[in-house]
């Protein structure tokens, strides 16, 4: 019975960890872009439609290469190794 307890406990509190992280993303200023290892998006917050002008339902699925400058398409392919390889990527 304890364990039982205990494990909706647990439940509870990732449940709460988990809202209060998607209400950061939600309310935040920056635009937070989420996706895949291959560069697709996945996650896209109201900022981020904001800044680039593209809603979420118009954005998600894309690759991020389609919000990148032709001039710069060189430094989001380094972004994505690095993502890749386990490194860290410093504000981009």
């Amino acid at each position: 019975m304890l364990t039982a307890v205990r494990d909706v406990r647990v439940r509870r509190q990732a449940v709460v960890v988990a809202q209060l992280a998607a209400s950061l993303v939600e309310y935040s200023e920056d635009a937070i872009i989420g996706g895949t290892i291959e560069g697709v998006i996945t996650s896209w917050n109201p900022a981020a439609a904001r800044m680039y002008g593209y809603s979420s339902e118009e954005i998600i699925g894309q690759p991020v290469r389609f919000l990148t400058p032709v001039d710069r398409a060189e430094e989001i392919e380094k972004v994505l190794e690095k993502i890749r390889a386990g490194r860290p990527v410093e504000r981009f």
